[in-house]
């Protein structure tokens, strides 16, 4: 069966998909950010970019990671309060 391709991520769309994610340098410091900082109560951060940029395929790299579907960033390990799951709402926002 032949399969569509699309540029774009979609955080619902995609979720489930075959994946291939290849971190740049802004994205491990965005992860880095959010893990490191958890512990001290920050759990809200926004992701501003402008289109393109990787906001959405950062969520799902993110999202799989913390559900160890995928090694994408550095390990878990105590990190975030030593959660062993994570439960993800995707929205995605329209005009």
């Amino acid at each position: 069966m032949a399969t569509k391709y699309s540029p774009s991520i979609n955080i619902k769309r995609d979720v489930d998909s075959e994946y291939l994610y290849i971190p740049t340098k802004n994205s491990l410091e965005a992860y880095n950010t959010i893990s490191n900082n958890f512990k001290a109560g920050i759990h809200s951060y926004n992701i501003i970019g402008s289109y393109g940029t990787g906001k959405s395929a950062f969520l799902l790299a993110f999202t799989k990671h913390l559900l160890n579907t995928e090694k994408i960033f550095s390990p878990i390990e105590g990190k975030f309060n030593d959660c062993k799951t994570f439960k993800f709402i995707n929205l995605v926002g329209k005009y």
